[in-house]
């Protein structure tokens, strides 16, 4: 229902997965126009859901693909019609990643040249009822290989798929830092901007849109950023001093905590942007000593005495900024105190991940001191 608003989308993919339900990119073998369920716990993306490819073309892929899945490039493009389905239209496809079973995306790219020429002169052949020199039928001699290519780096991946999708499918320029994202979320994140108006807020997120502009009073730059977490987009205004400070750390994809005041202003009711005050990479976040890590242990369900050395072992060669907290669970419903270790640690993911695999995902969490 929310397939043409890119917010919308992007909230409830991130409730879906908080949820424990997979969403997968777009796949010309397995998605329809709409967004579909195709398994108890998986949503697939719709094709519906890429910019250029309108009703048409995917109706006459979902037809093509009914006759049996894509087997290759060269298939595709063989079996759909390339009347509806243009160069623009394939192209969009490969870099939303629907058609990851057929190849990597760089090596598409790279040969959709060749597999377009080699789909139209076998279509041409066939309906001239041609055959080769050796008397082999148009579909029996090898199709071209794709092209041996680098495979794009996760940043050109992902921004190509926000191009052409509004929004990024198979990750996210904040996923490695998706512990912190989600602790900062707790108090402000983009979907709940008007609920704090007036008020000072911290978010952490990844800028997708500088645009750079001057001030017809002053004469002096300021910059409109679009920013983006996982429950959708937000806009951030940088003037003065703070845009003249931190102007080399607002560039497009850079993950970023932004400390700010929202807007309270009568015009800026229905969409309040961020006046920013400071600018802190999420990379140096966690070593600022204002996140540490704090372990939930369970008076009625302790785990194995000999873990405790082995949690000692792994906090102690990890040291940090950051406070280690203990939190201790009473018997029944009574409070959890929390106590503060003597020990400072560094809550990076490798830790947080360690810990968890011994204590359970459930007993460690980030905290903000």
């Amino acid at each position: 229902a929310e397939i043409g608003d890119t917010d919308g989308v992007v909230g409830y993919i991130a409730e879906a997965r908080s949820l424990g339900l997979e969403v997968l990119p777009p796949s010309v073998n397995e998605s329809r126009y709409r967004f579909t369920v195709v398994g108890g716990d998986v949503i697939r993306f719709g094709l519906g859901a890429i910019k250029g490819v309108g009703h048409s073309a995917t109706r006459n892929i979902i037809e093509a693909s009914a006759e049996g899945p894509f087997t290759s490039l060269c298939d595709f493009c063989l079996r759909i019609d390339l009347r509806l389905n243009n160069r623009r239209v394939l192209e969009a496809l490969i870099e939303s990643g629907a058609l990851d079973t057929l190849g990597d995306r760089a090596a598409l790219m790279a040969g959709l040249e060749v597999a377009l020429s080699e789909a139209q002169a076998r279509q041409r052949e066939e309906e001239a009822g041609q055959t080769t020199l050796f008397g082999e039928g148009v579909h029996e001699r090898p199709e071209p290989p794709l092209p041996d290519v680098p495979p794009w780096g996760e940043r050109e991946r992902l921004q190509r798929e926000k191009k052409v999708i509004g929004y990024y499918t198979s990750g996210h320029p904040l996923d490695r830092y998706r512990d912190l994202v989600d602790l900062y979320a707790l108090e402000a994140h983009s979907g709940n901007l008007l609920d704090l108006r007036d008020r000072k807020v911290e978010i952490a997120c990844v800028v997708t849109e500088a645009t750079v502009r001057t001030s017809r009073r002053d004469g002096r730059e300021w910059c409109r950023l679009t920013i983006e977490d996982y429950h959708g987009t937000a806009t951030a205004l940088v003037f003065g001093d703070t845009w003249t400070t931190h102007r080399d750390l607002l560039t497009q994809d850079a993950p970023v905590l932004i400390r700010g005041a929202v807007s309270g202003r009568s015009r800026d009711e229905e969409n309040p942007p961020i006046f920013v005050d400071s600018v802190v990479p999420l990379a140096e976040v966690r070593r600022s000593g204002q996140v540490g890590i704090c372990i939930e242990l369970d008076h009625e369900q302790p785990p194995p005495p000999d873990v405790f050395g082995k949690v000692r072992s792994l906090v102690e060669g990890s040291p940090g900024s950051g406070p280690l907290l203990v939190e201790w669970k009473k018997a029944g419903n009574g409070s959890a105190p929390r106590f503060a270790s003597s020990l400072r640690v560094s809550p990076n993911a490798d830790l947080l991940a360690d810990l968890r695999s011994l204590l359970g995902s459930e007993r460690v969490h980030l905290v903000l001191e």
